[in-house]
């Protein structure tokens, strides 16, 4: 009796463990979304000028080339191939950011999705899902299983949450190995 009594009570404490562990983890993944979306929001509308940021903030500032070649401690060929560099996505960060601190700037910099976190992963969720069904709803069509676009709409929804819930080891590649 005493030992079911223990069993029971451990199985429970070993229960809310993992459903607190679990929570950490959604809780984690919470704020890299947060994070990523604020970026987006933040970021997504900035673009790159034509002539690279370094010669349109050096002339925004109307810094001199030669004060900034002299702090860098480069010859001013060098420092115009800098430039150029950076409009030929060349140039390391490293040298991005020195050449920003020679100017009294910051480098900032961000890796951000074409739009919010949850619609990235609904879009790719949605297009495998479709390609998923497309083959079943011909099959079915061959045999005049007709399918109406309500109960199509429904099993692309389903398929949708599974994948998001699952995310499958192929979920990001672009081939349709669903195996």
């Amino acid at each position: 009796m005493f030992y079911n009594y223990l069993c029971y009570h451990l199985v429970t404490i070993l229960h809310c463990l993992i459903s607190d562990i679990m929570s950490i983890k959604d809780v984690i993944k919470k704020q890299y979304e947060q994070i990523v979306n604020n970026a987006y929001k933040n970021v997504s509308s900035i673009h790159t000028p034509s002539e690279g940021w370094l010669r349109t903030t050096r002339k925004a500032l109307g810094i001199p080339p030669k004060v900034i070649y002299e702090r860098l401690g480069i010859t001013k060929n060098e420092f115009f191939r800098t430039e150029r560099a950076e409009t030929e996505n060349t140039l390391t960060l490293q040298k991005l950011r020195m050449a920003a601190k020679a100017m009294d700037c910051e480098l900032h910099y961000a890796i951000v999705p074409r739009s919010t976190v949850k619609e990235v992963i609904e879009n790719k969720a949605k297009r495998h899902a479709v390609k998923m069904l497309q083959s079943a709803s011909m099959q079915m069509a061959m045999e005049d299983q007709v399918t109406s676009m309500e109960q199509i709409d429904l099993q692309v929804e389903k398929v949708m949450k599974q994948l998001i819930d699952e995310k499958p080891d192929w979920f990001w590649k672009e081939s349709h190995d669903y195996k």
